[in-house]
């Protein structure tokens, strides 16, 4: 919980604001976290004075402060002055101590008396007699000081973003309470994401929406409704903060408003003026009190199922912390069928500028086979199979020998001893415990003339078991050593005052059991980390790109580096390292069961405060990264689920990449790798997409079904990158067209490389396939086609793999949506 810190100077300042206020000792009561769920004036009070919730805790206001609770939660509240600690058990063992200790404390105040629930609560207030003081607390809350008023502001920013984005889902008729998450969960200037929650249950209806938050404990809200005249509202908003000035008394506010209201047919109830806060309704401006500078209310017009709710702070005059914006803007411009003008231009703009950037990659990619120095290729170098220079250095043992160092095998011939490098074993098959069959495979050259007539050879051996599994470990070995796409690191560099991440999993490219995991420490040194643990070092001129993702209850917290050169790692080469840390005890309770329910609550809470825990942890981390070396981490963001291997994932994007990195194995595309992308199976009535990035090197990667509603989106993204993207109605044999253009790329680009298969508009298409319908296409025609360099390529584009998607497909849409229901997230 290194995250939270106490205030110390902010404590003290409101503890004798409080003191001054009342003439008596104040209790504050914070009961478990099922009696938290509703926030109320104890949880305001604690929120107030140090800037967290903590349950089944006590604070008591006196002339000496004491503060009751679990042994940790008192831990983090050391730095605190002139304060006394006290331990509650978690059982609450010791209540019985605690009431006595209270019971001497004279004219005990205490608020909301009526409306705490919970073990403690009833207790205390069964054994001891207390004076509710909430009006006198809610007066107090009413004037907001400087720190306040930061939070206050912060939280119209977050109510002006959700109006916005609320405003576009209504006019796209996709607006439902599930698409608050991923609103949140937007990046927003100046807002940390994690401090935002909901302080009251959203209102959404057809064309209307009132959402309020809480961000660092401090409340706003906001309400619009969409295609509806709203012009009567702003006027009566306009006339009615005309009213609102510093020394009014809100009482006589309040009647004057009532009146204006009925005088313009709206629909009266009292709660359309009030102040916010720390709660989100505080004091209902019918309650007479002074108003002055520093209030902080809402004003909610409602007629019918229209709606305008706006925040203000009075600095003089009221100011808006939510959006000050017009009636127009909400009005209902559009046709009463959807004008997709809009989109149309949008089109038309990417085509405009996918033709530029087809010119340039065509003329580009022309040069570079220019240019590409035509290097034979090298004949294959033969691996030497001499493990030995002398023969006076081969081991004579007398039997079968595994030399490790050499990479070689000795067996016994007779009275000699034959070596065989590693390379040149195929296999070994342990018939039984005592008999071992080696499979060799010489290269045929005048090196190996008389041993390549060797097919293979039985030995005898009691250690046969042994031999075999050395000979295993060795092969892997030799095979790792003699890859040519693993480059040797430098030395690490070692700092002195180590900064690291602790008690973290790693996992590569290569599965393992999740029994096997274990804990490590990743450290940052000079010039690379450390896994301590593992004993892996990566560079940092070997890391391609890191990721940084943040977690939730149902995802892992991932730091992931994906590598420009395979490393190590237990014999076996990988390209991805991945730290990560998850919040989930995987433990079930029966819900049917009153007491599980509470259970269930109680583990999905504690959940929550540690995947809290872990993001700052990590994020920490990040910074260090960021500011001590000149890495720069991504954060993925916004995404889309398809199935670039075998299952359907959730696949983001960042600037530079897509990736998906939640479940092995992991997906990274570098979009400076990517030469052109064609969406196949582009048909109007089928849901799913396939698109396919051809690389610069002539390979391939895939992305099967991918919803159609999110094609759009990803060709904007594409083509902000100025990334080439085509369209088709049916797949391509990728193999064969890139085979062709691998023959000659020269005669390929010269011909237009990829023009044939860039979209065109509607109307070309539709000339194009009356053409094709009305004029058959003649032999010679055909044959003159096929001269034209590309031309000799697009026979193999129109070759359709109907057969390949049929069942495949369809169990990866079902994987699609399995997948966004299990993506489903729950704020509190």
């Amino acid at each position: 919980m290194t995250e939270i810190k106490i205030d110390s100077l902010k404590f003290s300042r409101r503890v004798q604001k409080i003191r001054k206020l009342l003439p008596h000792p104040l209790l504050i009561i914070l009961g478990s976290r099922l009696d938290l769920e509703q926030a109320n004036l104890n949880s305001a009070l604690s929120t107030y004075l140090i800037g967290y919730e903590f349950p089944n805790t006590l604070i008591l206001i006196d002339s000496v402060c004491k503060i009751y609770s679990h042994k940790k939660r008192l831990d983090l509240l050391r730095n605190l002055e002139n304060v006394k600690t006290i331990v509650i058990e978690k059982d609450l063992s010791n209540l019985q101590f605690v009431i006595e200790s209270l019971s001497t404390v004279q004219n005990l105040c205490v608020v909301d008396q009526n409306k705490t629930e919970g073990i403690l609560s009833k207790t205390i207030y069964n054994n001891l007699m207390c004076a509710d003081v909430s009006r006198e607390i809610q007066r107090m809350f009413l004037y907001k000081d400087e720190d306040e008023l930061i939070n206050c502001k912060k939280a119209g920013i977050v109510i002006e973003h959700v109006i916005k984005h609320c405003t576009e889902l209504i006019k796209d008729n996709a607006l439902e309470e599930d698409k608050l998450e991923e609103i949140f969960d937007m990046p927003i200037d100046g807002i940390d994401n994690e401090n935002i929650e909901h302080s009251f249950q959203p209102e959404i209806s057809n064309y209307s929406f009132r959402i309020g938050i809480r961000y660092n404990g401090y409340c706003a809200e906001g309400g619009r409704t969409v295609y509806s005249d709203l012009n009567v509202f702003y006027n009566a908003q306009k006339f009615i903060l005309g009213l609102i000035r510093p020394g009014d008394n809100s009482k006589i506010v309040h009647e004057k408003v009532s009146e204006y209201l009925k005088k313009n047919d709206f629909v009266i109830d009292d709660n359309f003026l009030y102040t916010t806060g720390l709660l989100n309704e505080e004091v209902n401006f019918k309650n007479e009190f002074r108003i002055l500078n520093g209030l902080v209310f809402v004003l909610k017009l409602t007629n019918g199922s229209s709606i305008l709710s706006n925040t203000f702070y009075l600095d003089e005059v009221p100011i808006f912390l939510t959006p000050n914006d017009k009636f127009e803007d909400f009005l209902d411009n559009r046709p009463r069928f959807r004008d997709k003008s809009r989109e149309f231009e949008l089109d038309l703009r990417r085509k405009e500028h996918q033709k530029e950037l087809l010119e340039n990659l065509i003329d580009e990619r022309l040069n570079y086979h220019k240019n590409k120095n035509n290097v034979s290729e090298t004949d294959e170098i033969i691996k030497t199979t001499r493990p030995y220079e002398k023969e006076s250095l081969i081991p004579r043992k007398g039997k079968i020998f595994v030399d490790s160092k050499n990479y070689a095998l000795c067996i016994p011939v007779s009275s000699f001893i034959l070596p065989i490098h590693i390379c040149n074993i195929k296999n070994v098959v342990l018939v039984d415990e005592t008999m071992l069959k080696f499979n060799f495979e010489f290269l045929n050259n005048k090196n190996t003339k008389f041993l390549s007539s060797i097919k293979s050879i039985n030995i005898v051996d009691k250690g046969g078991r042994q031999i075999y599994d050395e000979i295993q470990e060795l092969k892997a070995r030799y095979s790792v050593s003699s890859d040519k796409d693993i480059v040797a690191q430098d030395k690490l560099i070692e700092k002195s005052n180590k900064i690291g991440l602790v008690d973290i999993f790693m996992r590569t490219d290569i599965k393992t059991a999740v029994k096997k995991r274990k804990t490590s420490t990743l450290e940052l040194h000079e010039n690379g980390f450390r896994f301590v643990e593992d004993k892996l070092d990566i560079l940092f001129g070997n890391i391609k790109y890191i990721f940084f993702i943040k977690g939730d209850v149902q995802n892992k917290t991932i730091l992931h580096f994906h590598l420009q050169n395979p490393i190590i790692v237990n014999l076996k080469k990988t390209k991805n390292v991945q730290i990560y840390q998850e919040a989930s005890s995987n433990l079930t309770v029966n819900t049917h069961k009153r007491g599980d329910e509470h259970m269930e609550y109680i583990i999905e809470k504690e959940e929550l405060d540690k995947q809290k825990r872990l993001n700052y942890m990590f994020e920490t981390f990040v910074s260090k990264i960021e500011s001590e070396t000149s890495l720069k981490v991504q954060r993925p963001r916004e995404g889309f689920t398809g199935v670039p291997f075998k299952e359907s994932v959730f696949i983001q994007k960042t600037h530079e990449c897509l990736v998906a990195l939640h479940e092995q194995p992991f997906f990274v595309l570098s979009l400076d790798d990517i030469e052109v992308v064609n969406f196949e199976r582009v048909v109007y009535n089928v849901k799913t997409y396939d698109v396919v990035f051809i690389l610069k090197d002539y390979s391939i990667s895939k992305i099967l079904s991918i919803e159609s509603s999110y094609m759009s989106k990803f060709k904007d993204y594409l083509d902000s990158n100025n990334i080439v993207y085509m369209e088709t109605i049916f797949n391509i044999q990728w193999k064969n067209v890139l085979k062709k253009i691998q023959e000659d790329p020269i005669a390929f680009y010269a011909s237009g490389g990829w023009t044939e298969l860039l979209v065109e508009d509607n109307e070309s298409e539709e000339a194009v396939s009356e053409e094709e319908e009305e004029e058959p296409e003649s032999s010679s025609d055909h044959e003159s086609e096929e001269d034209s360099g590309f031309s000799t390529v697009s026979s193999s584009f129109t070759e359709e793999e109907d057969s390949s998607y049929s069942e495949e497909e369809e169990e990866s849409d079902e994987d699609t949506e399995s997948s966004n229901d299990r993506r489903k997230k729950r704020r509190r």
